[in-house]
């Protein structure tokens, strides 16, 4: 019963630690997002592979607004997905939903960094590199977590 009560603190303790982070994370996004202007300014002085001026400028700004939204819904699906597994409900249907929403996020961002990084600032082109991945990772635990409801729907009508 000690080793149960033990894993179910730290279990609470990883929850609240990973909230904290959204909070922080959701924080310095609408912050970043708020300075969006001087940032792009900022990024304007190193060169671009296709476009320059306004063009470029305005792309770069929407594509980060943008990015920047898609950023603070993935994190409310996040909180819900955490929301969830606070209350016990881990291999359910919604969960499922919840990481098939994080990964389309994600795959949209990366389709827009990439789209960013062939015309205004090669550097994104890492980026959408690294979201693809992440998304190809996100999918993998959904396809797990879809089995396991599976599974556990069989047990469900087993008994």
């Amino acid at each position: 019963m000690k080793h149960s009560s033990a894993n179910e603190k730290r279990m609470k303790s990883d929850l609240m630690l990973t909230k904290c982070a959204i909070i922080l994370l959701s924080v310095i996004s609408i912050a970043l997002m708020a300075a969006g202007p001087f940032w792009v300014r900022w990024v304007m002085r190193r060169p671009s592979p296709l476009l320059e001026g306004e063009v470029r400028y305005w792309l770069m700004l929407i594509g980060g607004y943008v990015c920047g939204a898609l950023l603070l819904y993935c994190l409310y699906v996040l909180m819900k997905l955490l929301k969830n597994l606070e209350t016990g409900a881990v291999f359910v249907k919604e969960n499922v939903d919840l990481l098939k929403r994080v990964s389309v996020i994600i795959l949209i961002a990366a389709l827009i960094s990439l789209f960013l990084g062939l015309t205004c600032i090669p550097s994104m082109a890492a980026v959408a590199v690294i979201a693809a991945f992440m998304a190809l990772i996100v999918r993998v635990v959904r396809d797990a977590f879809a089995r396991a409801v599976e599974m556990q729907d069989e047990l469900d009508y087993t008994i």
